[in-house]
């Protein structure tokens, strides 16, 4: 398998390492007899008699690195494959026993990949992972980048203090990381490399990291009881690699580790499984990206019937760009980004590029609500819930057809109104909040329902705009003298002195309520302002 002593092993107690160049082996795919050799593959290993290995020693142009395997002991065979720089495995079995045996471990290999590429044909890494714990009897860890558990096996017998505490808080602490890891794991470089740990629990451990663009992005993690130390756990790391790395490959496949990371988080979040502000705190430093002080969710959803694209890589690089640093996932039907930011400065100042955005959105048909900044961690559900319920307002309300996203200051009033309908309705057993409305802008809205007319319009924009006639025009997308006509009708139909701020103020806010019943909660408004007459 992957080291020559787990060869050696299926030989015990027959053999012995009598020459060792190469401990480290390619994948063997094949065993083969000496006599047979023409060209020695690495991918094979040779047995045969001394003499057979010998002459096939001495045949080949070059054998460095090649294996064999010898029925008996010889000093010139020894000599010769030391020379040629070979490993030579001898042993008191006969060929026929030794090929057996060899055989054996072979098909166990080859099961194990079988089962492991099976598993990754489903699609999903808990699968593979499983597998292990099924084929192996141990339980396998995959932590991100700052000790943080991503995957784990279901079932585990082992008791084991540090496989218990990664269950159980989800990451190991600070000391129990370097307790494990020492500075071995740092120490590893980029080549793959299978860390053995004795523990003082009595069991045992190895771990082997998982390299991305030269940066550790997960580690691997085996728990054994010490009798099963002798476990090719290495080659078991090398298959579930493999297995992981077709699934990443696959249309729709399983996203980067920040992606994975950040999304259990958010789950936990929400669903309120973790609600304590430090707890909070610290699951954040556990991420891949650990964002600022102040955080800001952008939540995008996609309007095509095939939703979300697939796979979402190019997606996120396309975002990555934008909002650099920032955490993003697939989380309940939309994609969801964790902005970092250094302060709460967020609108109108643009701090990101905002046409790139909207371009990206409309590429992708999308829209998109951003939330304010805060920078308290146990209000992070309320800002992600409140952020869901702006997109589908700001969807509804927005004035402007074109816009892709939607700032919560804007639509903060409407949110409010939002929930004043569901306390109004509870109090008062009806939904009819126009009650609340000012009656000059009852009257404009009937007006305009009654004739067809944009007069509430203007009215809100002039309101808006402090009853100057030049910004009111440009605010309403209008010529100046449209806008003059249409202010002169409406202080027909009012009786209220817009001149005064708080006026103004209630018309702006009435406005708003009438729009919030016309356009997003589909009531009748024509219906609700006809005036019932007076019985006789």
């Amino acid at each position: 398998m992957a080291r020559l002593s787990f060869w050696v092993d299926a030989l015990r107690p027959f053999a012995k390492e009598s020459v060792v160049s190469e401990p480290r082996l390619p994948e063997v795919s094949a065993i083969d007899f000496a006599r047979h050799m023409d060209r020695p593959s690495a991918d094979t290993v040779y047995l045969g008699s001394p003499d057979e290995v010998a002459d096939a020693i001495e045949r080949a142009s070059e054998c460095r690195g090649i294996t064999f395997f010898s029925s008996g002991e010889s000093k010139e065979l020894a000599r010769l494959a030391e020379a040629r720089g070979v490993n030579l495995v001898v042993s008191e079995l006969d060929v026929l026993d030794i090929h057996g045996r060899l055989s054996a471990v072979m098909r166990r290999y080859r099961h194990w990949s079988q089962s492991l590429l099976e598993a990754a044909f489903t699609g999903s890494i808990q699968s593979v992972v499983d597998r292990v714990t099924e084929l192996s009897g141990m339980p396998l860890f995959l932590l991100n980048s700052r000790s943080r558990v991503i995957y784990s096996s279901e079932k585990q017998t082992l008791i084991e203090p540090l496989a218990g505490e990664l269950k159980s808080t989800g990451y190991l602490s600070e000391n129990s990381a370097k307790l494990l890891f020492g500075e071995e794991i740092k120490a590893a470089g980029d080549e793959l490399s299978t860390i053995f740990r004795e523990l003082d629990s009595g069991n045992v451990c190895w771990m082997q990291k998982v390299v991305k663009d030269s940066k550790i992005i997960s580690t691997m993690l085996l728990f054994a009881p010490s009798s099963r130390a002798d476990f090719d756990a290495e080659t078991m790391f090398t298959l579930t690699r493999s297995a992981i790395s077709r699934i990443v490959r696959l249309p729709g496949g399983a996203g980067y580790w920040t992606e994975l990371d950040f999304k259990t988080l958010l789950d936990d979040i929400v669903m309120q499984r973790v609600t304590d502000e430090k707890e909070i705190n610290n699951r954040f430093s556990l991420i891949s990206r650990t964002p600022q002080r102040f955080c800001t969710f952008i939540i995008i959803e996609f309007r095509n019937p095939g939703g979300i694209p697939h796979p979402t890589t190019h997606l996120f690089t396309q975002l990555e760009e934008i909002f650099p640093d920032s955490n993003a996932a697939v989380y309940d039907n939309a994609v969801v980004l964790l902005l970092s930011r250094p302060d709460r400065v967020f609108q109108p100042t643009p701090i990101f590029d905002n046409e790139r955005f909207a371009a990206l959105l409309t590429r992708y048909n999308a829209y998109a609500a951003i939330s304010n900044a805060t920078s308290r961690r146990g209000m992070l559900r309320t800002n992600y819930l409140i952020c869901k319920s702006i997109l589908q307002l700001g969807k509804a309300l927005s004035l402007n057809a074109k816009q892709r996203f939607y700032f919560f200051e804007d639509y903060a009033e409407y949110f409010m109104i939002d929930l004043c309908i569901n306390s109004f309705s509870s109090l008062l057993g009806h939904d009819d909040i126009i009650y609340l409305t000012h009656p000059d802008a009852i009257a404009v809205a009937r007006y305009d329902k009654d004739n067809n007319t944009n007069l509430l319009d203007v009215l809100y924009h002039y309101c808006l705009n402090n009853c100057n006639i030049v910004q009111t025009a440009k605010s309403a997308y209008m010529h100046r003298n449209t806008v003059s006509s249409k202010i002169a009708k409406i202080h027909e139909i009012i009786r209220s002195d817009l001149s005064n701020v708080q006026t103004r103020q209630r018309i702006i806010f009435s406005y708003k309520i009438l729009r919030y019943y016309d356009k997003y909660a589909k009531v009748n408004l024509k219906e609700r302002l006809t005036v019932t007459p007076p019985p006789d």
